[in-house]
Parts: C-alpha cells; sequence; structure tokens
C-alpha cells in the first residue's frame, strides 16, 4: 500500500470518529449522570473529629474545650425545674453528647434533671420522694452555689497536674462535709479519680 492511500484511509476514519462524537453530543440531557451536594451542618452540642477523637475513657477531654453552657448556669436551669438545693453536679459525655448530671432534694423530694452543656436544654428530668434516713442524708449533702470558690477549669488543671491525661468526667459534691470536685483523669480503662478541694483548689488524695 502506498503512502497516499493510506493517508486517504486515516483521513476517512478522522472524519468518522468526529462524525460519531457529534452524534453523542446531540443526546438529551438526560443522560448526564447528576450530582448530588450535600452539605452537613455540627448542630450545637456535637463533637468535632477533634474531640471524639480524643484518648479519653469517654472519647472528649472535657479540661479541652470549656462547655458552652457553664455548671453555675445549667443549675439556674435545673432549679426552674424543682424547688430545692443542689446535691452534686456532674458534667460528662453520653452517647456523644456532654451533658450535666444535676440532682437536687427538698425536705422531702429529690430530682435528678439533665441538662444539655451545649445549649442549656432540659434533656431528662426524675423526681423522687424521700423519707426517713434518705431525707436526712440529702439534707446533710445539700449545697448552695455560693459556697464553691474554685470552678471545675482551676480544679482540673490541679488534677491534671497530678495526674497526666484527658479528663473524662468530673463531680461536685458534699463529701465528709466539705465540698470537692471528684475528676476523672485518663485513658480507657486506666483512668485515677482525683479529689481537689472546691473552696482552696488543693488535691486531697486520688484513687484508681
Amino acid at each position: 500500500m502506498n503512502t497516499h492511500a493510506l493517508n486517504v484511509r486515516l483521513s476517512a476514519a478522522a472524519v468518522l470518529a468526529a462524525g460519531a462524537g457529534l452524534l453523542a453530543g446531540c443526546g438529551t440531557d438526560d443522560a448526564t449522570p447528576e450530582t448530588k451536594t450535600e452539605t452537613i451542618t455540627q448542630t450545637a452540642g456535637s463533637q468535632s473529629p477533634e474531640a471524639s477523637a480524643a484518648p479519653s475513657r469517654s472519647g472528649v477531654d472535657l479540661a479541652a474545650t470549656a462547655p458552652a453552657v457553664s455548671w453555675r448556669d445549667a443549675l439556674r436551669t435545673a432549679g426552674a425545674q424543682f424547688t430545692g438545693s443542689p446535691t452534686a453536679v456532674k458534667l460528662e459525655t453520653e452517647h456523644g453528647r456532654t451533658v450535666y448530671e444535676i440532682e437536687l432534694a427538698s425536705a422531702t423530694q429529690e430530682s435528678d434533671i439533665t441538662i444539655d452543656a451545649a445549649n442549656g436544654g432540659v434533656v431528662a428530668k426524675t423526681t423522687d420522694d424521700l423519707h426517713g434516713d434518705d431525707a436526712a442524708h440529702a439534707g446533710a449533702e445539700r449545697f448552695e452555689a455560693g459556697e464553691v470558690t474554685v470552678e471545675p477549669d482551676r480544679a482540673m488543671r490541679a488534677a491534671q497536674a497530678r495526674v497526666a491525661g484527658p479528663v473524662s468526667e468530673w463531680k461536685l459534691h458534699r463529701e465528709n462535709g466539705r465540698l470537692v470536685y471528684e475528676i476523672n483523669v485518663g485513658t480507657a480503662g486506666d483512668d485515677t479519680e482525683v479529689v481537689v478541694d472546691a473552696a482552696t483548689g488543693e488535691v486531697i488524695g486520688t484513687d484508681r
């Protein structure tokens, strides 16, 4: 086959290919795959990937980021739900949500109220009657927010100065007549409870 004939055949093939491309381009828009864009908005109270990856027992280091709602604000919200004084305030993370578990007691009843630490909403509430020794014990455990002079961030710093690691939860309550924070520091299966005086910030002791 001579060179002139080869060039003629190649030119014909190019024309056929171009024609096929034009025919394909004349199809309807329905032949074009649809692209969907999904926007995911992180709602208040949800944890970022960085926070959820923190190596604490709960998956969140409470000492790293302060909650949007302070414990005092959460306590005021709980007080609007139940007439009584607090006996315990705890901050922890449950199912990816950081919440306050607040216990209050009156002379005849006690109530457990869960407050979302991101938006201050009431998540759950239970109320029970108190009788006899239970009423007396609850009365001895009650305290007022004004008695607390050391805020949780300072208490957590003191705890982490004693034991290295992330904080998975803390609890403020009265122990042997003294207001203290019990702060869980460490990783899953290897955390330590550090007890900090809520009036002085002093580390009282630790317990594994």
